[in-house]
């Protein structure tokens, strides 16, 4: 299971790989999600990401692991009524940029065998197969989201 301020800590970092975002938020369920995306300021672009939920197995006494599914938002505040088909166009194409940068970033920290780095590490735990689907008007936003899933090692340690 992913521990929920490492898993703050590894936004945070990712954060400055993805030009543009201004905040990153951690929530729990769509309920506190709708909260912070109500008092969010127009065109501001925010990473949003869940609080894992995980699915242990238990292969036998000695052998447990979880996966941690992960969901991922990169959202625009945008007020539907005052854009053009033209202006959606573009939230949806900058922000797909972004989801897309995202993506990489996170499969070539799996891929880095070599660094130390505790956010590398942790990275190495991610399962590098996206669900990528396209946000429109979610609680005043557009944007994009990913899903994926994180391999744990249950109980043992949060990572």
């Amino acid at each position: 299971m992913i521990g929920v301020k490492k898993y703050k800590d590894f936004w945070d970092n990712i954060v400055n790989y993805i030009a543009g975002i201004t905040l990153v938020k951690i929530v729990a369920d769509e309920k506190e999600l709708e909260k912070f995306l109500r008092d969010l300021e127009d065109k501001e672009v925010v990473l949003i990401a869940v609080i894992p939920s995980s699915d242990t197995d238990f292969l036998n006494l000695d052998n447990k692991k979880e996966d941690d599914n992960s969901v991922v938002y990169i959202l625009k505040k945008s007020n539907q009524s005052d854009m053009t088909e033209d202006e959606l166009l573009t939230l949806r194409d900058d922000t797909q940029a972004q989801i897309t940068n995202l993506k990489k970033k996170l499969y070539n920290m799996v891929c880095d065998t070599d660094s130390e780095d505790s956010f590398t590490r942790m990275a190495r735990k991610l399962i590098p197969s996206f669900h990528t689907d396209p946000e429109y008007d979610y609680l005043g936003c557009n944007g994009w989201s990913i899903s994926f899933k994180w391999k744990t090692n249950a109980y043992d340690n949060v990572l």
